[in-house]
């Protein structure tokens, strides 16, 4: 698949609305047969957990994919993200949301500090050191426990050993969202 970043979005402040969009259109371009549900929100989460990592062309590249100029500018949009649309309003009658994002690495590739630092206080992600390429089982199983916790047992399980037997790094990001649609759908 391949598409292309949209300028606007930089200047517009829009970057999840621009990255919805063009994802949106190049998935159903590529399967027109098929109905599509995706989260463009966990997917623009995902990819800004790279921010902090990231130097150069390929900073350059996630910003501009996500539709910011800065990372200071990710950094106030994540914060916005997570103050707003990541809340669970379930009690108030409103939607359901919760949502497990977190950054593991193999112990034989340490996370520097500053990003570690980065992913808990500003990404509000977990970030944690597990033996993933020795004992990919134990990992899966951890992360899929820790998944499981924080979206109270309503997403249990998001990676598998054989997914990441050979990963450095693991990056996860669920959100599950239960609401009432405006409009009506077969089945309703």
């Amino acid at each position: 698949m391949a598409w292309r970043s949209n300028n606007k979005s930089r200047q517009s402040g829009s970057g999840l609305a621009d990255l919805a969009t063009r994802l949106t259109k190049c998935l159903a371009d590529a399967n027109p047969s098929t109905k599509l549900v995706f989260s463009p929100l966990s997917i623009y989460v995902a990819v800004a957990l790279l921010a902090p990592g990231a130097r150069g062309g390929t900073l350059d590249e996630v910003l501009r994919l996500l539709g910011a100029r800065s990372r200071e500018e990710l950094e106030v949009s994540i914060s916005r993200m997570a103050d707003d649309a990541l809340q669970d309003r379930s009690r108030s009658g409103g939607t359901s949301v919760a949502s497990a994002c977190g950054v593991w690495n193999d112990k034989r590739r340490p996370l520097k500090p500053a990003y570690r630092e980065a992913v808990i206080g500003t990404y509000r992600a977990q970030a944690e050191t597990l033996d993933i390429r020795e004992n990919a089982v134990a990992a899966a199983q951890h992360i899929n426990a820790w998944v499981a916790e924080v979206t109270r047992n309503l997403i249990k399980d998001v990676v598998s050993a054989e997914t990441i037997d050979s990963a450095d790094v693991v990056l996860t990001n669920t959100i599950y969202f239960k609401g009432r649609s405006r409009v009506r759908t077969d089945g309703e």
